[in-house]
């Protein structure tokens, strides 16, 4: 497929950067989007492109998006809503999606556990995630 770009994804890749960087071996950003649950993750080392960024929708393989801000499609293209404009709001404020998701779902946005602390629950992201992810 024809990859298109999304453009500056740097604020993802950054906290995917830094997610490895603090011993995370398969990081993972949950979000929402209306009704559909997103996760995006690192490629590993044995993938057929390692480093890029899967984009999965209600445990869908949606494509990926490689570091420099290029998204290809899946084949099958079952994408419910535009994935290039979710993808770009992610990334202009990440802080926000987490927030969201964390007040939606009671969860960490990055490790999926339950935030038993308000203040988690607001920020939607736990303390110890919030530290290795450098947030």
């Amino acid at each position: 497929p024809v990859a298109e770009e999304i453009g500056d994804i740097f604020s993802i890749v950054e906290l995917f950067d830094n997610a490895k960087g603090s011993g995370i071996q398969f990081p993972k950003i949950r979000f929402g989007h209306e009704d559909h649950s997103i996760v995006l993750s690192l490629a590993g080392p044995n993938a057929r492109l390692p480093g890029t960024i899967n984009v999965v929708c209600d445990e869908v393989w949606l494509g990926r998006v490689t570091r420099d801000g290029f998204y290809s499609k899946s084949p099958r293209d079952e994408a419910p809503f535009d994935v290039k404009e979710v993808l770009t709001n992610l990334a202009k404020n990440p802080r926000e999606e987490m927030e969201l998701y964390g007040r939606r779902t009671g969860n960490c946005c990055l490790c999926g556990r339950t935030l038993t602390n308000e203040g988690s629950i607001e920020a939607g992201i736990g303390p110890i995630c919030a530290e290795k992810w450098g947030i």
